[in-house]
């Protein structure tokens, strides 16, 4: 009977409070909606207003052929029952894009490889925002592209990361993504070289100042091996891919400004290379 009347207490709970118990206790959020149909409506009403929601820092998607290969998620530690995702692997800081991460003990990676059929409305649905999406797909495969696009139409990243460059990188399909979200950084990723970054590229030059009128910032990261790179020529290199994009940037794009940073960790280099729209 104790058990009974605590069913009916809580069911009969004013909407303001079962509206700030879901809030602190996102964890149990699915079994709350079990408690009666008002906590249902309050539970999925939750989700509908995207306010008060956690947020995703970062969200890795790496497709091949029009398949998901792995998806990785970072959340909170006490999240993943909220974002559906307490059946997937847990593994420590990840390296798979180097010197993207300054880490936090607060959260927690996630994965689920292979995803043979990975639902992702569902950690979209649920979270404010995504502060940063990494995509790792040859962007010319129009079967990847539909599952990119998947993405795009749940939430709008703040930043945007493509790794692995090692081609072309359908420069239309990324313009017409930063043209329509609210994406106010691109990164592009390599660990072969300024040459897959576009360094010697009039196109791919043009296509970083073309984005630049629509976003404040790109920035190049390139991680190798120390002594197959001299910090002087790196350097040339990234003052001549500056000159190229002042050159057939637009007049209304006015002055860009690049900076480097060169970071030297063991073996390994980290170079960052980022430009603004003055």
């Amino acid at each position: 009977m104790a058990l009974i009347h605590r069913e009916i207490i809580l069911a009969d709970l004013p909407s303001d409070i079962i509206r700030k118990i879901i809030r602190l206790e996102l964890d149990s959020i699915n079994a709350m909606k079990l408690v009666s149909e008002r906590w249902n409506h309050h539970a999925l009403e939750y989700y509908q207003d995207r306010i008060d929601r956690p947020d995703i820092p970062t969200f890795y998607l790496d497709v091949e052929d029009g398949n998901v290969k792995s998806i990785r998620l970072q959340i909170l530690e006490h999240e993943p029952r909220y974002f559906g995702v307490e059946g997937w692997t847990t593994f420590a800081k990840d390296q798979f894009c180097h010197g993207l991460f300054d880490g936090d003990s607060n959260h927690q990676w996630f994965k689920k490889e292979p995803s043979t059929d990975p639902n992702l409305n569902i950690p979209f649905a649920r979270c404010t925002r995504l502060r940063t999406l990494i995509i790792k797909a040859n962007l010319q495969n129009c079967a990847n592209l539909d599952i990119i696009r998947e993405v795009f139409r749940n939430v709008a990243p703040d930043e945007i990361v493509i790794r692995d460059i090692h081609g072309c990188i359908n420069e239309p399909f990324l313009l017409a993504r930063i043209r329509h979200t609210a994406t106010k950084h691109l990164i592009f990723y390599s660990d072969r070289g300024l040459a897959m970054l576009g360094v010697d590229s009039v196109q791919r030059c043009s296509f970083y100042a073309e984005a630049l009128t629509c976003i404040p910032s790109i920035e190049l990261l390139m991680t190798g091996i120390k002594h197959q790179a001299k910090h002087s020529t790196l350097q040339q290199q990234v003052q001549g891919m500056a000159y190229k994009i002042k050159m057939v940037a637009s007049e209304s794009l006015g002055q860009i400004f690049s900076r480097h940073n060169l970071l030297s960790t063991g073996s390994e280099y980290c170079l960052r290379v980022t430009f603004t729209n003055g």
